[in-house]
Order: structure tokens, then C-alpha cells, then sequence
């Protein structure tokens, strides 16, 4: 299900913000038929500052224009899609990123 969502969308803690479309195919591996379900690829935009500790915050893993793979599972506990400024998106946690694709 994706939502639609309106103003400005600041990521706080340990979210981040994926913009995702719809490919077959990330560098060389192609995806086979039937993978377009759901997209589980897409461009991190944005970064919240990082979980709270011992008087910092842990930077994450991730940053802004980093090529991701996202872990949705079946339960619902997962990032939440939205449509926003016309653009698909997640919300997620930096827990629910898989891997970097690096090119």
C-alpha cells in the first residue's frame, strides 16, 4: 500500500528516506520476471542524525545518494511507502537496508 504525503519530511534517529522506482536491473545482476512485486531497490535522499549514545549519536552506514537494497518482510514491520512530490519513497530504519550496491 502506498500512501500519499504532503510538506516536508525531516528523518530523525537511526530512518532513513529511499526514493525507489521501478527497474529490472541493478549493475549487472537482472532481476527475473515477477520481482517487480515490490521494489526492494532505490537512492537513499535523506538521513536522520544517527540513534543516541552515551551522550552522541552513532553515525550511520548510509548516506545521501547511496544505492540501496531494502528488507521487506511479510508481517508489516518493515519501511513505509509513500507517494511524495510525485516520487516513490520509504521510511525505514537503517536495520532494514540489506546491502549497498556499489558499481
Amino acid at each position: 500500500m502506498v500512501r500519499k504525503a504532503n510538506g516536508r519530511l525531516v528523518p530523525l534517529n537511526d530512518c532513513v528516506i529511499v526514493r525507489y522506482g521501478v527497474s529490472d536491473k541493478i549493475g549487472s545482476i537482472v532481476l527475473p520476471d515477477g520481482s517487480e512485486q515490490r521494489d526492494d531497490r532505490g537512492t537513499v535522499i535523506a538521513v536522520g542524525p544517527g540513534l543516541r549514545r552515551d551522550g552522541g549519536r552513532d553515525e550511520l552506514d548510509v548516506k545521501v545518494g547511496d544505492k540501496i537494497m531494502l528488507n521487506f518482510n511479510s508481517y508489516g514491520t518493515g519501511p513505509i511507502n509513500l507517494e511524495f512530490d510525485g516520487q516513490n519513497i520509504s521510511i525505514c530504519r537503517e536495520s532494514d537496508i540489506l546491502c549497498k550496491v556499489e558499481e
